[in-house]
């Protein structure tokens, strides 16, 4: 039992107090709002996608050909967003809200604290195949959150069905972390490794994705607003529970069924059990969506996770399955 508690905390333990320090920050107003926004920027144009470089171009090239948990976590996050087009619809008549809330369940915040996660962890090893984790997912949450989105948003920002595929398109060719991915497996592909680069671009690399993971998180933390939530409690709670609960419980149950142990099964876990993606709330806010449910539902997901994952490590190592 003991150990169970050291692997929790020693696991999700860093990325509580990081947040926290970004949060405290704010409050003593050592940063502000612009410093939050902007390093968020570099965070998600430049940091997180040299570190998915790096960590793919530095991995086992036999590791990347086992695509079983990608399949399993590429279906989990499919059939999660068909069953919740099919249900939320017949107890949320509003779109703008079904859109948000839909999208607050099934998009996970796996690129921001699903390697760093994973890393303290399992290492190199969980980060690694993390990485390969954020190459299906991250394309998928784009197209899947375009289209819902889309469909729900306000008639004033309903696409056409030509500019919906253009706009999933654009989406995903363009996201930093997708071209972050890319490139990497271009690499592999040529036989080129990491460490195979001269060192004054291995060593940029390595030092610009160090500060990826800290950087995040910290930035995470100072852009929480605890504020007074509105007539949409109702929505953001029943989405948080859906997101930090029943998601993770049913993924990993599942996981178990199908035979993943250990690293494989966490790695389910922080797939489905990791907040909503921040990026929800900038999607819902451009795309007609309800842009104030998509922040609250990023807010108690966030806090919540910080509990509800370090619940989940600890009853995983304590039946000896992680």
């Amino acid at each position: 039992m003991l150990s169970a508690l050291i692997f929790s905390i020693n696991g999700v333990g860093p990325i509580i107090i990081i947040i926290a320090l970004g949060y405290i920050a704010v409050r003593l107003k050592w940063v502000n709002d612009s410093f939050t926004d902007a390093a968020t920027k570099v965070v998600f144009n430049l940091a997180l996608p040299v570190y998915l470089f790096s960590e793919i171009t530095s991995a086992d090239a036999g590791s990347l050909l086992d695509g079983k948990l990608n399949i399993f976590v590429a279906c989990g996050v499919v059939t999660s967003f068909l069953i919740l087009t099919l249900v939320v619809p017949l107890f949320v008549k509003s779109r703008p809200v079904r859109g948000a809330f839909i999208q607050g369940v099934y998009r996970s915040n796996i690129a921001i604290l699903g390697v760093p996660l994973a890393q303290n962890l399992y290492g190199d090893a969980g980060a690694q195949s993390m990485a390969l984790l954020i190459l299906i997912t991250i394309p998928l949450y784009n197209v899947l959150a375009v289209v819902i989105l889309s469909v729900n948003s306000d008639e004033a920002h309903r696409s056409s069905g030509g500019k919906l595929v253009l706009n999933i398109i654009k989406g995903v060719v363009t996201n930093p972390l997708i071209i972050g991915i890319a490139l990497a497996l271009i690499c592999l592909a040529a036989g080129v490794r990491l460490s195979a680069l001269p060192k004054v671009l291995s060593g940029s690399v390595s030092l610009v994705a160090g500060m990826s993971t800290p950087l995040a998180l910290f930035c995470l933390g100072s852009g929480l607003k605890f504020r007074r939530f509105g007539e949409r409690i109702r929505y953001s709670l029943t989405a948080a529970a859906l997101r930090l609960l029943a998601m993770p419980v049913l993924a990993c149950g599942l996981g178990y069924a199908a035979g993943f142990r250990h690293m494989e099964l966490v790695l389910i876990l922080i797939a489905f059990g990791t907040p909503t993606a921040v990026s929800s709330y900038i999607m819902a806010k451009n795309m007609g969506s309800d842009y104030d449910l998509a922040g609250e539902i990023v807010l108690l997901t966030t806090v919540g996770s910080t509990v509800t994952l370090f619940l989940f490590t600890f009853v995983f190592r304590a039946m000896g399955i992680a």
